[in-house]
């Protein structure tokens, strides 16, 4: 059986705390493949891009050569309007049949999934992946108490407090951001003029 890891966001950019947790997705969940799937449009940010869609599936396509068995689809970004992750999990488990899915979330999104459309049709197709992005201590104690519980996975993989809204900040202030971003994708930004 195929195992599909399907990590979602903006991207906007890609950072290396994005990298940090591919790679430990892929050495902890040892899929086939690992995917990342930019988001035309998220429910909970109101639609607000920085970057257009091509230079964010550019930066991705530079950040996931450094990530082992990761692709970069489109999905979302073809299909045009809100990205709603029932709606990706429903197009994987129809593409890749007998397939084993998981979605990735950070910590962050736990107590939201609630408020999800069509939730909580989601554990139907797939598992969940949960970052330790702001509460790795207690991280265990609240997917154990999760009605879910028993389709959350906690990645063991540290916190890695970076966030694309201050890389974006810095950068329109001309201030560094060397070890924040993959060189290569940092180097893309500067040549295109990205978030000034």
């Amino acid at each position: 059986m195929k195992r599909l890891c399907l990590y979602g966001g903006a991207f906007d950019p890609v950072h290396n705390g994005h990298i940090h947790f591919a790679k430990a997705i892929v050495a902890s969940f040892k899929p086939d493949t690992l995917y990342f799937i930019p988001a035309a449009h998220s429910p909970f940010k109101h639609g607000i891009k920085h970057a257009e869609d091509r230079h964010r599936l550019n930066m991705l396509s530079i950040a996931a050569r450094s990530v082992p068995d990761s692709r970069v689809s489109r999905v979302e970004i073809e299909r045009k309007g809100l990205s709603y992750t029932l709606d990706t999990l429903k197009y994987f488990h129809a593409a890749y049949p007998g397939s084993r899915l998981y979605w990735v979330i950070g910590d962050d999104n736990l107590d939201m999934l609630d408020k999800w459309k069509g939730y909580p049709e989601h554990f139907r197709y797939a598992g969940f992946i949960v970052l330790p992005r702001c509460h790795e201590e207690d991280l265990q104690e609240r997917i154990d108490a999760h009605p879910y519980g028993d389709r959350l996975h906690a990645l063991d993989a540290g916190t890695l407090p970076l966030a694309s809204t201050d890389i974006r900040r810095r950068i329109a202030r001309g201030e560094p951001v060397s070890g924040l971003l993959p060189d290569a994708v940092n180097d893309y930004i500067q040549e295109n003029g990205l978030y000034r």
